[in-house]
C-alpha cells in the first residue's frame, strides 16, 4: 500500500507581499484607491497570513448608490480556502462622508463573531472616501474576544449550511480521487499486460 500526499506550495515571493501594521497601510493600497472615489459602493476582502501580509483580495460585493450586497458567508468561504488567519473589509462611501452607517457598525460586529467561529479574526473595516476613511477597529467596533454565550448567538442555520456544503465538496473530492485510483490502476493493468 502506497500514501501519495501533495503538499500545496506557496506562490510569489516575500518581495510582492504587502503587510498591514495599520489602518493607513489598507487606506493605501491599490485596490482601496481604486473605489475610493467610485459612485457606487463596492466592498472588498483582503485575506492575511498571520504575518499579516495580504495574500488575496476579492470583490464581495458591488451595489448602488448607498448600499452594497454581499453574502458574510463568503468571506468565510474565502477566509478558508486561502487559509487566512485574518481578514480585512473596506468599502466605499460615495456620499464623501466615510462616516460609518449602523448597518456597517452591525455587519462589521456580526462578521467578526461569525469568524472567530472559524479562528479567522476580522482584524479591520474600513470606510473609505475621496480623502479620507475612518477604521471601525480604531473606534472599538470589532470585538475580539468571546464570551461565554458566544455560542449561543451564532446562527445555527449558517453554521448547518457551511457544514453541508463543507461534506458535499469532501465527498466530490473522494469521488475524483477514487476515480484517480482507477483510472491510474488501470493504467499500470494494461502497461503489465504489454
Amino acid at each position: 500500500m502506497s500514501l501519495t500526499i501533495e503538499i500545496e506550495k506557496k506562490t510569489g515571493s516575500l518581495i510582492n507581499k504587502r503587510k498591514i501594521t495599520e489602518p493607513i497601510d489598507i487606506y493605501k493600497l491599490e485596490e482601496v484607491q481604486e473605489i475610493k472615489d467610485a459612485t457606487q459602493e463596492f466592498m472588498l476582502l483582503f485575506c492575511l497570513d498571520n504575518r499579516n501580509n495580504v495574500t488575496k483580495v476579492t470583490l464581495l460585493g458591488k451595489g448602488r448608490g448607498n448600499c452594497v450586497n454581499f453574502e458574510q458567508k463568503e468571506i468565510i468561504r474565502t477566509a478558508i480556502l486561502e487559509n487566512s488567519d485574518r481578514v480585512i473589509l473596506a468599502h466605499n462611501h460615495p456620499s464623501g462622508d466615510c462616516k460609518p452607517s449602523q448597518l456597517d457598525i452591525d455587519i462589521t460586529k456580526k462578521t467578526s463573531k461569525l469568524l472567530k467561529a472559524y479562528q479567522i479574526e476580522l482584524l479591520d473595516h474600513l470606510v473609505v472616501a475621496s480623502n479620507d476613511y475612518i477604521s471601525l477597529g480604531s473606534k472599538d467596533y470589532i470585538k475580539n474576544k468571546i464570551n461565554d454565550n458566544f455560542y449561543d448567538t451564532i446562527e445555527l442555520k449558517f453554521l448547518k449550511e457551511e457544514n453541508e456544503n463543507l461534506k458535499k465538496e469532501i465527498k466530490e473530492l473522494k469521488a475524483k480521487l477514487k476515480e484517480n485510483k482507477e483510472q491510474k490502476n488501470n493504467e499500470l493493468e494494461e502497461e503489465n499486460e504489454i
